[in-house]
């Protein structure tokens, strides 16, 4: 565990500015040990005010305070999960005494067969809970991010699914137990001060995934490698780029180069492998430098949106290309059309309307997420020289035109797979997080 790095609190007014404009944890200690440890935004304004605007709680141990102790941390929510950690640690004196029931938070988790994730002000004698946490905005806040990565019951289930099964906040009625538990283990681990640990593992979980070529598993650990990263940047939008193909963390997607007759091979009919398996050359990633990906994101045709993620090909090391995200160029769509199921009709009005912006530089390709009807309510309007082709999620196939059966993907060449896979659940994120925020809002 992280310790503090002391300052004497004679003549505090020329001290003050050894300590830090960055967040973190603080303590005040006198002869006796530690008296009251806090957290903060900014540490150097916080402690500011303790002596200069003190309440009638600071009083109390102020005087006694001999040196100031702080620990500098990433971000406020890494202060968040620290601070009560030292509390239990130190057992500050009037922490303890000015500790109000009702104002402290525990986050326990029943002994269910499938835990329950419960937030109380007085946790029960023989229990195990974590805590205490002094501010239960920010609490509830991390535990709002951590449900995106790690779905999670805060009651009893019914048979059917509940509204938060719709949009991905709810394991559902019927969930893998072991998944669940261990999606739990890793909620625990976070709000414990291990989130070190809970990487690894994902990382680990992602690359093994990979390897078994079980993609969807994979990706969801990419997943929560991204929310992870959200929640300590305390932010909900973006994060790191995590590839599924068992590459580091926030590396890129490298591309081998090919020959110069497989660049000039766009899209072309089916080729036999080296042990006689037949396998399909789509579009070779070195012949194209840009794709676009879309999404619609509804529940039954009630306030639909969509999505563009926009993914470039940059120049990299000698071994091939580099595929990042380019999130300036990522767009969000309300659709205009009557609230209907309808995604076919939904992937029209999205295509068309960014065609009508040419200032947004077109890419090579777009990648539709959908099946045969939405790569032709794409190729109905008029795409120009750029390649169109639909990722359909339920069994990882590719539609391209002029082409009556669909292409497994793990037909295709690791990377190629990887590339459709990332950017077709990248937009899935931005489309589901928009929708998300504009429900929240009741689109007022």
């Amino acid at each position: 565990m992280e310790k503090f790095r002391y300052i004497s609190s004679a003549n505090w007014r020329n001290k003050i500015a050894e300590i830090p404009k960055t967040p973190g944890v603080y303590a005040f200690k006198g002869s006796r040990g530690v008296l009251y440890i806090g957290k903060a935004a900014n540490l150097r304004t916080r402690v500011n005010n303790h002596f200069r605007q003190p309440t009638y709680r600071d009083d109390l141990f102020v005087d006694q305070t001999t040196h100031v102790g702080y620990i500098e941390l990433p971000s406020e929510i890494e202060a968040l999960l620290l601070e009560p950690q030292l509390i239990k640690k130190y057992e500050p004196r009037y922490n303890v005494m000015l500790r109000d029931d009702k104002q402290y938070f525990y986050v326990g988790f029943s002994k269910d067969k499938l835990p329950r994730l419960v937030i109380t002000h007085q946790p029960k004698a023989n229990s195990r809970y974590i805590g205490p946490f002094t501010d239960g905005k920010s609490l509830k806040t991390v535990l709002r991010y951590l449900r995106k990565a790690f779905p999670y019951y805060t009651g009893k289930h019914r048979t059917l699914p509940c509204s938060y099964c719709h949009i991905n906040l709810c394991p559902g009625p019927d969930p893998d137990i072991k998944e669940y538990k261990r999606d739990i283990a890793k909620i625990k681990a976070v709000l414990n001060g291990k989130k070190p640990r809970v990487i690894t593992t994902l990382k680990k979980e992602m690359a093994q995934f990979a390897k078994n070529l079980e993609f969807e598993k994979a990706a969801k650990a990419r997943n929560q490698l991204a929310a992870l990263e959200n929640i300590f940047s305390h932010s909900g939008r973006g994060g790191r780029f995590y590839p599924i193909a068992g590459f580091e963390a926030g590396a890129s997607m490298v591309v081998r180069p090919q020959s110069d007759r497989a660049k000039a091979e766009t899209l072309s009919g089916p080729r036999r492998g080296p042990r006689g398996k037949q396998e399909d050359k789509t579009f070779l990633l070195d012949s194209i430098s840009s794709l676009e990906a879309y999404d619609i994101s509804n529940i039954q045709g009630k306030e639909p949106v969509a999505s563009m993620v926009r993914f470039s090909a940059q120049s990299g090391p000698a071994s091939g290309w580099e595929w990042k995200p380019d999130k300036s160029m990522y767009r969000k769509f309300r659709i205009r059309l009557p609230e209907k199921p309808n995604d076919v009709a939904m992937i029209k009005e999205v295509i068309r309307r960014r065609l009508a912006h040419p200032e947004w530089p077109y890419p090579d390709v777009f990648l539709i997420d959908g099946g045969r009807g939405q790569l032709n309510a794409a190729l109905s309007q008029d795409t120009g020289k750029i390649k169109v082709v639909a990722l359909a999620k339920r069994f990882n196939e590719l539609y391209v035109p002029n082409r009556k059966n669909p292409i497994p993907l793990d037909t295709l060449g690791t990377d190629v797979k990887n590339l459709l896979m990332y950017a077709r659940d990248e937009a899935h994120r931005f489309a589901i997080s928009y929708h998300r925020r504009l429900h929240r809002r009741g689109f007022k």
